[in-house]
């Protein structure tokens, strides 16, 4: 589901505008309202919309100034400006920012859905390859790190994926512990694992997938420490250190000592 913002000065409008088309068809909910184009910027600061539809004439700051204001704070959220003027240089200067459709009021419901269906297909698309970059991205990170732990990369093509992959291989320690569902609890599996990975990586923390598909914490750090410490401090019980407990998954941790330098 979409989250769409809705921006006009005219109460009646902003209070109708949900009834307009049977948005939940096209995946959207209205989350947000705003009178001003001051108010919606403060909302979008705190959480940005996937969809901004806005008045173009309102008073004090503008659909247009709200538009390059957010333009100038990176902001890229797909909008659509209403209008009550079929004024060409209006036109002009919003598509300067990228808007998805120039809407005169008052509106007809058939030219909005058509907006909003081919916006939405947009918004999909781009949210699918987003995921597949996500996905190869994951994909390099895990093959790179499991080749350093198995000893078959060699020390420069380490140090150029590491930059680009964001991990630190200048530490004077390295140790690893091998994660897996414990399956006497019947509680834990591959995704459990996964997730685990996900909540836990820090700068200290590299976390990943090895070749066999077992998660791997691998701890990193300079002067002293061990392993069993760097686990305790993921909230292990200390009366069994080799178990990680978290909502919905057990998991032991078979520590592996490993020097990678």
């Amino acid at each position: 589901m979409y989250t769409a913002m809705v921006v006009d000065d005219e109460p009646l409008i902003l209070k109708g505008f949900e009834k307009v088309i049977p948005w939940e068809e096209f995946g959207i909910e209205i989350t947000d309202k705003a009178e001003s184009g001051e108010q919606a910027l403060e909302l979008l600061r705190k959480k940005e919309n996937d969809i901004l539809i806005t008045d173009i004439r309102m008073q004090g700051m503008s659909g247009l100034e709200l538009l390059r204001t957010l333009r100038e704070l990176g902001m890229h959220i797909k909008t659509i400006i209403l209008s009550g003027y079929d004024d060409f240089q209006y036109v002009k200067e919003a598509s300067q920012y990228g808007i998805e459709n120039y809407l005169l009021k008052p509106i007809e419901e058939s030219e909005l859905e058509k907006t909003l269906r081919h916006l939405t297909q947009k918004l999909d698309n781009e949210r699918r390859q987003q995921a597949s970059v996500q996905e190869s991205y994951q994909l390099l990170r895990n093959n790179i790190l499991s080749r350093w732990v198995s000893g078959t990369i060699s020390e420069e093509e380490l140090a150029a994926r590491a930059e680009f992959l964001g991990f630190p291989v200048d530490r004077e320690w390295y140790q690893a512990a091998i994660l897996q569902p414990a399956p006497s609890k019947r509680r834990g599996d591959s995704d459990g694992v996964y997730s685990v990975l996900q909540e836990v990586g820090t700068e200290d923390l590299i976390a990943f997938v090895n070749w066999q598909g077992q998660g791997v914490l691998l701890f990193c750090w300079d002067g002293e420490g061990c392993l069993r410490d760097e686990i305790l401090k993921l909230g292990c019980s200390s009366k069994t250190p080799g178990v990680y407990e978290t909502p919905g998954v057990l998991l032991l941790i078979q520590a592996i000592c490993v020097n990678l330098e």
